[in-house]
């Protein structure tokens, strides 16, 4: 029979809301049990109190035995049911309605809910003595299962693949006692196979399981080091190295406890080093750090080329920025060499002879501009026209420049030549940028030497840093960004005196997870062990 049960219920202002629910069934039965389709809990309602089955016009109610429900405000054991009549047992109400088209059969009922939570309890099956098992029968049958199949099966799997049967697939094996899938790779090589790893039972992997096939590992330091620096015995692999994390996983331990589980303490070999105790990324718990500073060989100074009012672009007539010379390199973490070729000749020619000549000396090679400065200017005294006629810009008066050469013209080619070699070699050339030593040779060609020129792009050889990941920081972006770090506005020389120290990486970062810090891992900055003198196996 086609059914339309409507639940009432009353809202907290008093307002009746009702719920629809459409059912197919050839019995409704009425009780407290949870198979029941009119679930009703309370004193004097029985697990199956009452069934209702569909009769022309109406419906018949049948009680079982020893159990009573109210009809139009009789007791009443069964009987036929009209549309209108009311049944009420206990707190409980339900009315036969008028059924609309398409249903056989539509009951009205109103559940109360100030039944106590001891009816809904003793509704429900919570206990082994509700049921007809017995309860030490049970428990004794369920360790007995539990153990054939954790135990028993996976110990007689072990054996067959000791013994090099196969394993039936009945038969539990020892993968379940794994703690979660292997990496890819050993799930390749080892077939899944616990006993490739696992060659003892129920004793941690040992390092000779994995050497039995990373015979050739790299990038560890040798015992003989740890010794010496009083490291402790040497840790086993699984120390580190993880399994059973997933197979897109890594098997490095993640977490700073790879690195203060033998840094954290300083040994007396750490002492006569000079090392300190690191406990993680925080104030006290890590040294500060001191750049890898060399001198550059260059004369240059940040603060004047960030100066918009003495320094501009040629074209655009606009302030320098950090990019102009500064490229990040497709690692992100470095940058592209800055040359004279790509970021310094857009702004600063190497014009000689005070612009009279078209040519620019060759940079990087003190001796080949030398050269080419004695073969403009003898070419210019016996041959006037090569000098290029551009308007000569205004320069210091040189009583030497000034008084006519009555020598011959190869002497006063080479008069001019020596003028024009120290006023670019010492006074207004390439020593502006550069350090130049005179070693008093009487050859011109032989007598200048520029001091080589070394711009490192690894300052911190013992840490890794990605530019990339802080091209924004916080609200700053570009140069705002750049500053926040580098104090490239004060700075007046070229020595690596701007990398950030801790105090200014902890603004930012720390060991801890909570917001608005970045958490940072020893792994984030440092590899393992980079340092050759350690002994490292490569």
């Amino acid at each position: 029979m086609e059914l339309l049960l409507r639940q009432l219920r009353k809202l907290p202002d008093g307002q009746l809301e009702y719920q629809d629910t459409e059912l197919a069934a050839d019995e409704l039965l009425i009780g407290s049990a949870p198979h029941c389709q009119i679930q009703w809990v309370g004193e004097g309602i029985a697990p199956r109190h009452a069934s209702l089955h569909y009769s022309a016009g109406g419906a018949i109610l049948k009680c079982r035995r020893g159990c009573r429900i109210s009809v139009n405000g009789q007791p009443s054991t069964g009987g036929a049911l009209r549309v209108g009549d009311e049944l009420q047992l206990g707190p409980h109400r339900l009315r036969l309605m008028s059924p609309p088209s398409g249903f056989q059969l539509a009951l009205e009922i109103e559940t109360s809910t100030a039944a106590s939570s001891l009816y809904y309890e003793s509704a429900f099956r919570t206990s082994l003595r509700q049921t007809w098992l017995p309860m030490r029968s049970a428990s004794w049958a369920l360790l007995a299962l539990t153990l054939v199949l954790t135990l028993a099966m996976p110990l007689y799997s072990v054996r067959l693949q000791r013994a090099g049967q196969p394993v039936q697939a009945a038969i539990v094996t020892d993968r379940i006692w794994t703690a979660g899938p292997l990496l890819a790779a050993h799930q390749l090589t080892t077939a899944a196979t616990c006993i490739s790893c696992h060659q003892s039972l129920f004793v941690h992997v040992e390092d000779r399981a994995c050497r039995h096939c990373h015979k050739g590992t790299v990038d560890h330091v040798s015992e003989r080091k740890l010794a010496e620096h009083g490291a402790g015995d040497k840790p086993r692999c699984a120390s580190c190295h993880l399994e059973h994390g997933g197979s897109s996983g890594h098997l490095l331990l993640a977490t700073s406890k790879l690195c203060t589980g033998c840094h954290g303490t300083r040994t007396a070999s750490a002492v006569s080093l000079g090392l300190s105790a690191i406990t993680g990324f925080a104030a006290g718990a890590h040294p500060d750090w001191q750049p890898a500073a060399a001198a550059t060989g260059l004369k240059f100074s940040h603060a004047q080329h960030l100066d918009a009012d003495r320094v501009r672009t040629l074209a655009e007539r606009r302030a320098l920025v950090c990019a102009d010379c500064h490229q990040l390199a497709p690692d992100g973490a470095h940058f592209v060499p800055i040359t004279m070729e790509s970021r310094c000749r857009s702004c600063h020619e190497l014009t000689f002879d005070d612009g009279r000549s078209r040519r620019q000396l060759p940079h990087g090679n003190a001796s080949d501009a030398i050269a080419l400065i004695q073969d403009y200017f003898a070419r210019r005294a016996v041959d006037p026209a090569a000098a290029d006629q551009l308007p000569a810009r205004r320069r210091t008066p040189d009583p030497a420049a000034r008084q006519r050469c009555e020598a011959s013209a190869f002497e006063c080619a080479t008069r001019a030549a020596a003028r024009e070699i120290v006023l670019q070699f010492e006074q207004q050339g390439c020593v502006v940028c550069h350090s130049v030593t005179r070693n008093g040779e009487a050859d011109p060609v032989k007598r200048y030497a520029i001091g080589p020129v070394r711009i490192g792009s690894v300052l911190l050889p013992l840490a890794r840093f990605k530019h990339s990941k802080h091209l924004i920081m916080a609200e700053n972006s570009g140069d705002a960004a750049c500053l926040s770090c580098h104090d490239a506005r004060h700075s007046s020389g070229a020595a690596p005196s701007m990398v950030p120290r801790l105090g200014k990486c902890l603004g930012c970062h720390d060991t801890s997870l909570q917001p608005p810090r970045v958490p940072l891992q020893c792994m984030s900055c440092h590899a393992y062990h980079p340092d050759r003198d350690l002994g490292v196996a490569r």
